[in-house]
Protein backbone atom coordinates (compact mmCIF):
# COMPACT_ATOMS: atom_id res chain seq x y z
CA UNK A 1 0.00 0.00 0.00
CA UNK A 2 1.09 3.57 -0.54
CA UNK A 3 1.30 6.20 2.51
CA UNK A 4 1.56 9.48 1.97
CA UNK A 5 3.71 11.68 4.31
CA UNK A 6 5.23 14.92 4.76
CA UNK A 7 8.43 13.85 3.69
CA UNK A 8 10.93 14.88 0.60
CA UNK A 9 9.19 11.75 -1.24
CA UNK A 10 5.62 12.13 -0.45
CA UNK A 11 4.36 9.14 -2.36
CA UNK A 12 6.43 6.64 -0.02
CA UNK A 13 6.93 3.55 1.17
CA UNK A 14 5.18 0.23 -0.61
CA UNK A 15 4.19 -2.21 2.34
CA UNK A 16 4.52 -5.49 1.38
CA UNK A 17 1.03 -7.44 3.25
CA UNK A 18 -0.34 -10.85 3.55
CA UNK A 19 -2.96 -10.41 1.39
CA UNK A 20 -1.94 -7.67 -1.12
CA UNK A 21 1.51 -9.42 -1.13
CA UNK A 22 3.91 -7.88 -4.22
CA UNK A 23 6.78 -10.33 -3.92
CA UNK A 24 4.65 -13.37 -2.73
CA UNK A 25 4.40 -14.81 -6.02
CA UNK A 26 8.45 -14.67 -6.50
CA UNK A 27 9.78 -17.07 -9.41
CA UNK A 28 12.97 -17.46 -7.75
CA UNK A 29 14.14 -21.08 -6.94
CA UNK A 30 14.02 -22.25 -3.49
CA UNK A 31 12.87 -24.71 -1.54
CA UNK A 32 9.14 -24.83 -1.49
CA UNK A 33 8.85 -28.09 1.79
CA UNK A 34 10.00 -25.11 4.14
CA UNK A 35 8.34 -22.24 2.73
CA UNK A 36 5.23 -23.74 2.76
CA UNK A 37 3.71 -26.04 5.50
CA UNK A 38 2.88 -29.86 4.08
CA UNK A 39 0.39 -29.64 6.82
CA UNK A 40 -2.97 -29.52 6.05
CA UNK A 41 -4.50 -27.24 9.32
CA UNK A 42 -1.29 -25.10 8.97
CA UNK A 43 -2.00 -24.65 5.27
CA UNK A 44 -5.79 -24.19 6.33
CA UNK A 45 -5.28 -21.47 8.52
CA UNK A 46 -3.07 -19.59 6.71
CA UNK A 47 -5.34 -19.52 4.21
CA UNK A 48 -8.16 -18.03 6.79
CA UNK A 49 -4.71 -15.29 7.46
CA UNK A 50 -4.53 -14.44 3.89
CA UNK A 51 -8.49 -13.54 3.49
CA UNK A 52 -8.57 -11.50 6.73
CA UNK A 53 -5.84 -9.47 5.34
CA UNK A 54 -7.29 -8.94 1.99
CA UNK A 55 -10.17 -7.37 4.38
CA UNK A 56 -8.27 -5.58 6.60
CA UNK A 57 -8.67 -7.41 9.61
CA UNK A 58 -4.94 -7.26 11.11
CA UNK A 59 -5.99 -9.18 14.31
CA UNK A 60 -7.45 -11.65 13.18
CA UNK A 61 -4.80 -12.69 9.93
CA UNK A 62 -2.47 -12.35 12.89
CA UNK A 63 -4.30 -15.04 15.05
CA UNK A 64 -4.62 -17.21 12.04
CA UNK A 65 -0.94 -16.97 10.91
CA UNK A 66 -0.01 -17.87 14.54
CA UNK A 67 -2.18 -21.07 14.49
CA UNK A 68 -0.92 -21.81 11.45
CA UNK A 69 2.73 -21.52 12.67
CA UNK A 70 1.51 -23.26 15.92
CA UNK A 71 0.14 -26.37 13.83
CA UNK A 72 3.56 -26.90 11.23
CA UNK A 73 5.40 -23.46 10.92
CA UNK A 74 6.60 -22.23 7.38
CA UNK A 75 8.34 -19.06 6.16
CA UNK A 76 5.13 -18.27 4.17
CA UNK A 77 3.39 -18.15 7.49
CA UNK A 78 6.11 -16.37 9.90
CA UNK A 79 6.58 -13.62 6.61
CA UNK A 80 2.76 -13.32 6.51
CA UNK A 81 2.83 -12.23 10.46
CA UNK A 82 5.27 -10.26 10.13
CA UNK A 83 3.74 -7.96 7.27
CA UNK A 84 0.64 -7.87 9.86
CA UNK A 85 3.55 -7.00 12.74
CA UNK A 86 4.28 -4.38 10.28
CA UNK A 87 1.09 -3.07 9.46
CA UNK A 88 0.19 -2.76 13.26
CA UNK A 89 3.47 -0.66 14.35
CA UNK A 90 5.03 -3.63 16.25
CA UNK A 91 8.01 -3.70 14.04
CA UNK A 92 10.54 -5.46 16.81
CA UNK A 93 8.24 -8.70 16.66
CA UNK A 94 7.60 -8.44 12.37
CA UNK A 95 11.31 -8.27 12.37
CA UNK A 96 11.44 -11.75 15.15
CA UNK A 97 9.41 -13.18 12.63
CA UNK A 98 11.24 -12.44 9.59
CA UNK A 99 14.38 -14.10 10.95
CA UNK A 100 12.46 -17.33 11.73
CA UNK A 101 11.53 -17.20 8.20
CA UNK A 102 14.87 -16.82 7.11
CA UNK A 103 15.56 -19.40 9.46
CA UNK A 104 13.46 -21.37 7.51
CA UNK A 105 14.62 -20.63 3.81
CA UNK A 106 17.16 -17.89 2.59
CA UNK A 107 16.12 -18.08 -1.10
CA UNK A 108 12.20 -17.15 -0.19
CA UNK A 109 12.37 -12.82 -1.19
CA UNK A 110 9.39 -11.50 -0.06
CA UNK A 111 10.67 -12.26 3.64
CA UNK A 112 13.57 -9.76 2.76
CA UNK A 113 11.22 -7.17 1.38
CA UNK A 114 9.12 -6.87 4.40
CA UNK A 115 12.55 -7.20 6.51
CA UNK A 116 13.52 -4.23 4.75
CA UNK A 117 10.17 -2.58 5.84
CA UNK A 118 10.78 -3.04 9.22
CA UNK A 119 14.10 -1.85 9.38
CA UNK A 120 12.97 1.33 7.16
CA UNK A 121 10.00 1.97 9.73
CA UNK A 122 13.02 2.06 12.08
CA UNK A 123 15.18 4.32 10.38
CA UNK A 124 17.98 2.08 9.83
CA UNK A 125 18.61 2.24 6.11
CA UNK A 126 21.74 0.54 6.18
CA UNK A 127 20.08 -2.91 6.68
CA UNK A 128 16.90 -1.81 4.89
CA UNK A 129 18.92 -1.42 1.94
CA UNK A 130 20.71 -4.97 2.59
CA UNK A 131 17.21 -6.23 2.95
CA UNK A 132 15.48 -4.91 -0.65
CA UNK A 133 18.90 -5.78 -2.34
CA UNK A 134 18.58 -9.31 -1.30
CA UNK A 135 15.02 -9.64 -2.08
CA UNK A 136 16.36 -8.17 -5.83
CA UNK A 137 18.89 -10.43 -6.13
CA UNK A 138 15.90 -13.38 -5.33
CA UNK A 139 13.43 -12.07 -7.23
CA UNK A 140 14.51 -9.36 -10.01
CA UNK A 141 11.50 -8.58 -11.49
CA UNK A 142 9.42 -6.71 -8.87
CA UNK A 143 9.09 -3.37 -9.18
CA UNK A 144 7.92 -2.36 -5.86
CA UNK A 145 11.22 -3.99 -4.28
CA UNK A 146 13.22 -1.43 -6.71
CA UNK A 147 10.82 1.49 -5.40
CA UNK A 148 11.46 1.16 -1.86
CA UNK A 149 15.54 0.57 -2.51
CA UNK A 150 14.98 4.03 -4.09
CA UNK A 151 13.27 5.57 -1.19
CA UNK A 152 15.65 4.36 1.09
CA UNK A 153 18.35 5.94 -1.03
CA UNK A 154 16.36 9.03 -1.03
CA UNK A 155 16.30 9.00 3.31
CA UNK A 156 20.52 8.62 2.74
CA UNK A 157 20.50 11.51 0.82
CA UNK A 158 21.71 9.21 -2.22
CA UNK A 159 19.67 11.47 -4.83
CA UNK A 160 21.57 9.76 -7.98
CA UNK A 161 21.21 6.41 -6.66
CA UNK A 162 17.50 6.54 -5.60
CA UNK A 163 16.77 7.89 -9.27
CA UNK A 164 18.37 4.94 -10.91
CA UNK A 165 16.51 2.33 -8.88
CA UNK A 166 13.14 4.34 -9.68
CA UNK A 167 14.28 3.61 -13.47
CA UNK A 168 14.73 0.05 -12.21
CA UNK A 169 10.99 -0.08 -11.12
CA UNK A 170 10.01 1.62 -14.26
CA UNK A 171 11.54 -0.44 -16.51
CA UNK A 172 9.99 -3.51 -15.18
CA UNK A 173 6.43 -1.91 -14.95
CA UNK A 174 6.46 1.45 -16.92
CA UNK A 175 2.98 2.69 -16.11
CA UNK A 176 4.10 2.24 -12.02
CA UNK A 177 3.13 6.32 -11.20
CA UNK A 178 4.80 6.41 -7.79
CA UNK A 179 8.38 6.08 -9.82
CA UNK A 180 7.19 8.41 -11.94
CA UNK A 181 5.92 11.07 -9.49
CA UNK A 182 9.13 10.41 -6.96
CA UNK A 183 11.28 10.57 -9.71
CA UNK A 184 10.28 13.98 -10.70
CA UNK A 185 10.70 15.32 -6.91
CA UNK A 186 14.16 14.11 -7.18
CA UNK A 187 14.95 15.51 -10.65
CA UNK A 188 13.19 18.94 -9.12
CA UNK A 189 15.80 19.10 -6.41
CA UNK A 190 18.32 18.36 -8.11
CA UNK A 191 17.34 21.48 -10.85
CA UNK A 192 16.69 19.36 -13.71
CA UNK A 193 13.44 20.56 -14.82
CA UNK A 194 12.73 19.20 -18.20
CA UNK A 195 13.14 16.01 -16.81
CA UNK A 196 11.45 16.84 -13.60
CA UNK A 197 8.54 17.49 -16.28
CA UNK A 198 8.87 14.44 -18.38
CA UNK A 199 8.94 12.43 -15.28
CA UNK A 200 5.67 14.70 -13.69
CA UNK A 201 3.98 14.33 -16.77
CA UNK A 202 4.62 10.47 -17.01
CA UNK A 203 3.04 10.18 -13.60
CA UNK A 204 -0.22 11.83 -14.98
CA UNK A 205 -0.82 9.91 -17.64
CA UNK A 206 0.05 6.37 -15.98
CA UNK A 207 -2.62 7.64 -13.15
CA UNK A 208 -1.31 10.22 -10.45
CA UNK A 209 -4.26 12.05 -9.87
CA UNK A 210 -4.20 13.91 -6.58
CA UNK A 211 -3.73 17.89 -7.07
CA UNK A 212 -3.29 18.95 -3.58
CA UNK A 213 -0.38 16.64 -3.67
CA UNK A 214 1.07 18.41 -6.17
CA UNK A 215 0.36 22.00 -4.59
CA UNK A 216 1.75 20.96 -1.31
CA UNK A 217 5.00 19.23 -2.78
CA UNK A 218 8.03 22.03 -2.25
CA UNK A 219 10.21 20.05 -4.66
CA UNK A 220 8.25 21.66 -7.48
CA UNK A 221 8.38 25.61 -6.00
CA UNK A 222 11.40 25.97 -8.06
CA UNK A 223 9.08 25.66 -11.13
CA UNK A 224 5.62 26.50 -10.24
CA UNK A 225 5.75 29.13 -12.21
CA UNK A 226 6.85 27.72 -15.89
CA UNK A 227 4.53 27.51 -18.62
CA UNK A 228 5.19 23.45 -18.69
CA UNK A 229 4.21 22.74 -15.18
CA UNK A 230 1.38 25.40 -15.19
CA UNK A 231 0.20 23.48 -17.89
CA UNK A 232 0.03 20.19 -16.40
CA UNK A 233 -0.96 21.70 -12.73
CA UNK A 234 -4.16 22.99 -14.53
CA UNK A 235 -5.00 19.75 -16.31
CA UNK A 236 -4.97 17.52 -13.62
CA UNK A 237 -6.97 20.68 -11.78
CA UNK A 238 -9.47 20.34 -14.56
CA UNK A 239 -9.57 16.04 -14.84
CA UNK A 240 -9.87 15.78 -11.05
CA UNK A 241 -12.56 18.38 -10.71
CA UNK A 242 -14.14 16.37 -13.88
CA UNK A 243 -14.50 12.40 -12.74
CA UNK A 244 -12.45 12.60 -9.23
CA UNK A 245 -9.79 10.14 -9.18
CA UNK A 246 -10.90 7.93 -11.77
CA UNK A 247 -8.50 7.57 -14.03
CA UNK A 248 -7.31 4.73 -16.47
CA UNK A 249 -3.97 3.88 -16.71
CA UNK A 250 -2.77 4.66 -20.11
CA UNK A 251 -0.17 1.81 -21.00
Amino acid sequence: MLNRANIIQVISLVMCVGAASVCSSCNAGFDNSRVRSLNNEARYYYRDGMEFSREDKIDEAIQAFTKSIEAGPSAEAYNARAAEYNRKGRIDDAITDANRAVMLSEKYAPVFFNRGNSYYKKGDYDRALKDYSRSIILDPEQPRCYFNLAQTYTRMGLKDEAIDMYGQSIRRDPGYYPAHYNSACLYAQKNMQDKAIESLDRAIKSGFCDPSLLKKEKSFDTMRKTAKFKKLSDGLDATFRSNGCKRTRSE
